[in-house]
């Protein structure tokens, strides 16, 4: 606390008081040469025990005490220093992006499943940023058809530039009249937004993107409504249906569509929730606590404050009074594969980001190369619980590392407060084949036993998505005590005492890997939604509508139709969608659909084809058997009730 410039003189402090009570010290009992011998023994067992206290944190620790892991109910002090002169070292960045920073290009990604605060999270990032231009947003938009659109809803709002925040006014002093009644307050009229909603090229064209459609979703607008809101060009939106939805991994498995490429490629990657609230100036935070690392390869990673903690002016909230952060530690095992990581932890009054074990999918920041070389797994399909720790050990092997941040830069909603409007349908046949995949890839014993017997090509399935050549999975499971190989679990320190390093014969430092995924191939849109929506494919030369029928709706005996290539895409009125797309639930519609549609506007020719006749011909059959069936039972009928 500041000290008082202008201090009272107080009484002088006067000399301890002899205790006439206490008893004389004790003699020497010892001869000197014995005294100095124990004295040099003492002074080398305390120098022993405290480079032992150093070197493993177990000195006594105060609420206070810098850097201070909390591991079952006890606070355990990080080693400092922490690399000594012999120890290895992560690889550090290539640039100083603390120099630049100013300059330095952050892509926010999220998966949104009809989230009712993903708008609100797109302003808060944009309004909290304190470089906002070189921020882009990414976000794999998973609605139903009445969804708020990301883009569309923040370009309505805003439509201009971002808004910088200005202070409030001071009121001017007034005189004081007279008391007089108060009016009753008048009701204001709502403002009107201030932006330019975004114009569709073709008003019929739906929530989802069309199978020509650009990954990022600009396409669809006009260029012109597109120019009127700046802020458009750094919001990317994949845009899928809400009845697309296998799970929180597969969603995330879409956002490398919405990075940069090449050169234009982004030079951090940040992963949130989409119901999250972020503080002031948090790019410049994040990007100072990454490179406090000093390690090209960290992953800030943890699980958000709650929303709660955060003030409203967008400070920095001082969790419990000594900076309290979540510190992601313990994990429990489930099934084979399947682990599900605990409530977080907790790290208090770090000086610099500090090692921890696991992976967070709620805040991930780190090079963009973390999302191309070891991209989520789209062949996950249906997991939920499941989806960290695997992502974690794939990471690890790779190379990467995870770190506790020093201050809370983003706040996040929990529970009932999400905003949600709903899961997703959950197919079981899916989950299963996923969770299988996990055991295969966590190494389960039994389940690799089982496909070597079957003659499994493991690596050949997992290819893309497997673990690392960069460390070893064994030493991480050392490290977390989570034996996915046996099942097993044991509960290590929460406080991580050296960096791992790098095995010799691995993929080289700041060269992607070898064994990163091929793109990802366009994701192919259901029949079933394609007839919801009404979206046609266009036949080549013509441009007239057509539809490849389904093998199971093939009539023996009818030549089959060859498929269309997509030339063009276009959402049909319900008038032309009820006539041009065939009825799949009832039988003879079945046989209507084998049968090719004339040409619009034509009339079909009266001699019919081979086909024709052929379709017609055993339409003729289906009828004289059921009226054949029909007078059977009926005589059969009065034959029983005569007897």
């Amino acid at each position: 606390p500041p000290q008082n410039p202008n201090p009272r003189p107080g009484p002088k402090p006067r000399a301890p008081t002899p205790n006439p009570h206490a008893p004389p010290p004790p003699p020497p009992r010892d001869t000197p040469a014995r005294s100095g011998a124990m004295r040099r023994a003492a002074a080398l067992i305390a120098v022993a025990v405290a480079a032992w206290a150093q070197g493993n944190g177990a000195e006594e620790v105060t609420w206070k005490t810098p850097n201070i892991v909390l591991n079952n109910g006890k606070w355990l002090k990080i080693r400092e220093p922490f690399f000594g002169d012999a120890d290895a070292r992560p690889f550090p960045p290539l640039v100083d992006y603390t120099a630049k920073e100013d300059t330095a290009t952050v892509i926010v990604l999220i998966a949104a499943l009809r989230e009712e605060r993903l708008v609100d999270t797109v302003e808060s990032i944009l309004a909290r940023a304190q470089h906002p231009e070189r921020v882009r947003i990414g976000v794999v938009q998973q609605n139903a058809e009445g969804d708020a659109d990301a883009l569309e809803t923040v370009c309505k709002s805003r439509g201009g530039p971002n808004p910088e925040p200005k202070p409030n006014p001071k009121p001017k002093p007034k005189p004081s009249p007279k008391p007089k009644p108060m009016p009753k307050p008048k009701p204001q009229p709502r403002p009107e937004p201030k932006g330019t909603p975004l114009a569709l090229r073709d008003p019929s064209t739906p929530h989802v993107r069309l199978p020509d459609e650009d990954d990022w979703g600009h396409g669809r607008y006009t260029p012109e409504s597109l120019a009127s809101c700046p802020v458009s060009g750094q919001i990317r939106v994949y845009r899928m249906d809400a009845s697309e939805a296998k799970g929180p991994v597969f969603a995330r498995a879409q956002q490398i569509r919405l990075l940069g490429e090449d050169s234009a490629q982004e030079d951090f990657c940040m992963q949130i929730d989409a119901h999250t609230i972020f503080t002031k100036d948090w790019d410049t935070h994040m990007i100072q606590e990454w490179m406090m690392t000093d390690n090209e390869y960290a992953v800030l990673t943890t699980y958000p404050t709650n929303f709660k903690e955060l003030p409203e002016d967008g400070s920095l909230p001082n969790i419990n009074g000594h900076w309290e952060m979540p510190h992601m530690c313990k994990a429990m095992l489930m099934t084979p594969g399947v682990v599900r990581n605990a409530q977080a932890g907790a790290a208090a009054n770090l000086d610099a980001p500090a090692l921890c074990k696991l992976w967070a999918a709620g805040l991930s920041f780190s090079r963009c190369h973390a999302e191309t070389d070891v991209p989520a797994d789209p062949h996950l399909k249906q997991i939920f619980t499941g989806e960290e720790f695997s992502r974690a050990a794939r990471l690890w092997t790779h190379g990467y590392d995870f770190y506790s941040m020093t201050r809370p830069v983003i706040g996040t909603y929990y529970g009932n407060e999400k905003g949600g409007k709903g899961g997703w349908h959950t197919k079981v046949e899916e989950r299963r084949l996923a969770e299988k995949r996990l055991a295969r890839l966590l190494r389960h014993k039994a389940t690799l036993q089982e496909d070597l017997q079957a003659g499994v090509d493991v690596r050949g399935l997992l290819a893309g998505y497997d673990l690392g050549n960069r460390r070893r999975f064994e030493d991480y499971v050392d490290l977390t005590g989570v034996d996915t190989i046996n099942h097993a679990y044991d509960h290590t320190p929460c406080r991580v005492n050296r960096w791992t390093p790098w095995e010799e014969e691995a993929d080289k430092p700041y060269m992607p890997v070898e064994s990163a995924p091929a793109a990802l191939a366009p994701l192919e849109m259901s029949e079933e939604l394609m007839v919801k929506l009404g979206i046609f494919r266009k036949e080549e030369g013509n441009g007239e509508e057509s539809r490849t029928i389904p093998e199971n709706m093939v009539v023996p005996g009818v030549e089959k139709q060859t498929p269309v290539p997509i030339i063009d895409v276009v959402r049909a009125t319900p008038k032309a969608t009820q006539k041009a797309m065939p009825n799949l639930r009832s039988g003879a519609a079945r046989l209507q659909a084998a049968v090719p549609v004339p040409p619009r506007g034509g009339v079909a020719d009266g001699g019919g084809s081979s086909s024709n006749k052929l379709a017609l011909g055993v339409l003729a059959l289906i009828v004289l058997s059921m009226v054949a069936f029909v007078i059977g039972s009926s005589r059969q009928a009065k034959q029983s009730k005569s007897t």
